[in-house]
């Protein structure tokens, strides 16, 4: 059974599982023998395989409603079908419609407190998030990039094509845009973990560019010298401070000018980034020790450069420990081939079962301070 879109549903249903443990420090444990199941324990793993077909077709039930990004319909119909199954293991459940952040909302499942996601994630001491990273089980993510994007306005003084670089005429708009564009590439682009990337250019005499469909139409002649351009693209960083200044050298590369030009570079945040924390390692220690006590073998951090940017990231500021990509693992991503390994469905759902009673439970083998 082809599975795309898992990770969307459960990324833009319920976001991340934001778990709030009073007094819990998760201490990284001994790379040798896992702490054994508990009786308990052994009984949340024999249960996922007793309910595994009921997990199946509740799979194939979301997977088969359409429910891209931006089909806010099919979205909340996703959110009321994973509504319907919390509501019934006794959580609270709220829908916090996206309009201002333009997406379709989230669906918010809680057993205590009240306010918005930002709210419940300050609150909390672990987030979990279930969407995707580099398609390994083998791997969790405890870094992503962020994945914000820019946007570059030149402009020349418009003439004929034989008057280019003279004194009263300039470089014309699209020159600009070459220079900045370099400058971006020979400035920062030796940064590991930073992306720079323009992805739309459009350049001439006329310039129209559409934001929502990233795309536009540009007219211009080989003997008019280019008066507008418009360039727009990714950035991706790995922390807060290294967003902050490569937009700070983009900014200084913009300012100097060619003759008789301008430019004007503008942002938009997007996802921000999720630095790697020593309190997410202690996480990922803790999911290790589990998966290792189940037989299904160790847990690494993946390189961010090998993972997308995910809603868990809005969390990490607030939240001492965060790690993700503990949900169904599969391939070709946000493409009609996007594909889910379905045999890893029953251990995964296993380990996060188990993780989750381990970091709340009091019999069990995590030291608290």
């Amino acid at each position: 059974m082809k599975a795309g879109r898992l990770a969307r549903v459960v990324a833009h249903s319920i976001v991340s599982a934001l778990v709030g443990v009073t007094g819990l420090e998760a201490r990284g444990q001994a790379a040798g023998s896992p702490p054994a199941l508990s009786a308990t324990e052994r009984r949340i793993a024999a249960t996922v395989d007793q309910r595994n077909a009921q997990a199946l077709a509740l799979l194939e039930r979301v997977v088969n409603i359409n429910s891209g990004t931006m089909n806010f319909e099919g979205v909340r119909k996703v959110g009321d079908a994973f509504k319907t199954e919390l509501d019934a293991l006794g959580f609270r459940t709220t829908w916090v419609d996206g309009a201002g952040f333009r997406r379709a909302g989230h669906l918010v499942a809680e057993r205590n407190g009240t306010g918005p996601l930002t709210e419940a994630a300050k609150r909390s001491q672990i987030a979990l998030g279930f969407e995707d990273g580099s398609g390994d089980p083998h791997t969790a993510v405890i870094s992503r990039r962020s994945a914000g994007s820019w946007t570059l306005k030149t402009t020349g003084t418009p003439g004929h094509s034989s008057q280019i670089f003279r004194e009263d005429i300039g470089a014309g708009a699209l020159y600009e845009a070459s220079r900045i564009l370099d400058g971006f590439r020979t400035r920062l682009g030796g940064q590991q973990y930073l992306t720079i990337n323009p992805g739309v250019v459009l350049g001439g005499s006329e310039v129209k560019y559409d934001t929502a469909q990233s795309g536009g139409t540009a007219f211009g002649k080989t003997n008019v010298i280019a008066g507008q351009a418009i360039v727009s693209g990714d950035i991706r960083a790995l922390s807060p401070e290294q967003l902050k200044q490569a937009m700070a050298a983009m900014k200084e590369v913009v300012a100097q000018h060619l003759p008789k030009t301008t430019a004007e570079l503008t942002f938009d945040d997007g996802y921000p980034p999720m630095a790697p924390t020593d309190g997410n390692r202690k996480l990922l220690a803790v999911h290790d020790s589990v998966s290792r006590a189940l037989g299904f073998g160790s847990v690494v951090a993946v390189d961010p450069s090998k993972a997308g940017a995910a809603d868990v990231s809005f969390a990490a500021p607030y939240v001492p420990m965060v790690i993700d990509a503990l949900g169904l693992a599969g391939w070709d991503d946000h493409s009609d081939k996007e594909t889910a390994n379905l045999n890893w469905l029953p251990r995964l759902t296993k380990r996060a079962a188990v993780l989750i009673y381990r970091l709340g439970s009091r019999e069990s083998n995590v030291p608290r301070t």
